[in-house]
């Protein structure tokens, strides 16, 4: 049959920075070796010599077998000289570059004599050396071959980090984005003004989205009829909470207590009179939970999404799910007669629109208004 390939060999022809071996027949040694690959910093391969009880059983038998494997294996270990057998008696001497069996004791050959095996060493012919023994001409070795300590990617990119802050300063990603001009591009960019909020409307596809809706509000069908309802009645019917303001200044500490201590999924950034962003639980979970970010020191603008839209109390449901469907958002924004700002979230819609079935089921017609 063909020679197989070598699976250690490609590992640190790929540059595997930990490359090693066990036996299934030696669990206690396994274990030691996976954990020692858990804890190595880079990437880590370690082969295991299994045999298949169902279509190769006995595939390792002669290295792995509890009566023979004393004298087949070669345990590795760092520092230490390469000594195999039942007996500790043999050896690895090296003779220019290749290998050598001995058995120690003999023609003077002492524990001084032997390969001291280093899992540090950065000489590839050591590491390519001891891949290519294997029974019967050699015993065959297992444990951690190679264990390079390089940079990681994280250490690297971290390092890069704080070189760039250290001579340039933290910088706001938020304030970056809106700089000291900005504008509001609206009507496929056939209107274009200098404005003081970031607003992009993505004119075609809202200009569907506004088609399908007109026309979904023609229809006679009474659940589909009732996107007519206003918005207003939405928020005041189910659940609603007027919404406290966060100002865009706030640390990201203080947003993670609101959201603790009011059971909200959503803040809106700004004052009374005019919104500057919105802050959901998605936002902390992707900016804050997911990174290692200065959360107490960071502001809310820092992390915060552009508002898409304003709705007033008087928009239409169809006018609401036409915006979640063109921004991708999960909450709107509504203005309040009696002065703030309210949320219509997406769970409000769907408890309206299953109460709406229920009613059209059990009555026939809609009374919702």
């Amino acid at each position: 049959l063909e020679e197989p390939l070598n699976p250690l060999r490609i590992a640190l022809a790929s540059e595997a920075t930990f490359v090693a071996r066990a036996v299934d027949t030696d669990p206690k040694h396994v274990t030691g070796v996976l954990l020692e690959g858990a804890k190595h910093a880079g990437t880590a391969f370690v082969e295991i010599l299994q045999s298949c009880v169902i279509f190769n059983k006995d595939a390792w038998k002669d290295v792995s077998d509890r009566s023979c494997r004393e004298d087949r294996l070669l345990y590795l270990e760092q520092g230490k000289p390469l000594i195999f057998g039942e007996q500790r008696n043999k050896g690895i001497i090296l003779k220019g570059t290749k290998p050598e069996v001995v058995m120690i004791g003999e023609q003077g050959i002492t524990e001084k004599d032997l390969v001291v095996h280093d899992i540090f060493s950065e000489d590839p012919v050591y590491v390519a050396m001891l891949t290519d023994m294997a029974h019967p001409a050699f015993p065959t070795p297992v444990g951690i071959f190679h264990a390079a300590k390089k940079p990681v990617y994280e250490q690297a990119l971290e390092a890069q980090i704080k070189e760039v802050t250290a001579s340039k300063g933290r910088r706001n990603l938020q304030a970056l984005l809106r700089g000291s001009e900005y504008w509001t591009v609206s009507g496929g960019g056939k209107k274009i003004k200098r404005s003081s909020g970031i607003r992009v409307q993505f004119a075609d596809e809202s200009r569907v989205m506004d088609e399908r809706v007109r026309e979904l509000l023609k229809s006679t069908d009474p659940l589909t009829a009732s996107l007519k309802t206003t918005i207003g009645k939405i928020f005041y019917d189910y659940d609603y909470k007027r919404v406290k303001l966060l100002s865009p200044r706030d640390s990201i500490s203080s947003a993670i207590a609101n959201f603790t201590a009011n059971r909200i999924e959503c803040i809106l950034v700004g004052d009374e009179k005019r919104l500057y962003g919105v802050l959901s639980e998605r936002d902390i979970i992707q900016n804050v939970v997911l990174t290692s970010i200065d959360r107490d020191r960071l502001p809310i603008s820092a992390i915060m999404r552009p508002i898409y839209e304003i709705m007033d109390e008087t928009n239409s449901i169809g006018d609401v799910i036409n915006i979640l469907s063109i921004s991708g958002h999960r909450h709107v924004p509504i203005r309040l007669k009696e002065g703030g700002f309210g949320l219509v979230t997406i769970r409000q819609i769907l408890r309206f629109i299953h109460d709406t079935v229920e009613q059209v089921e059990k009555n026939g017609d809609v009374t919702r208004k």
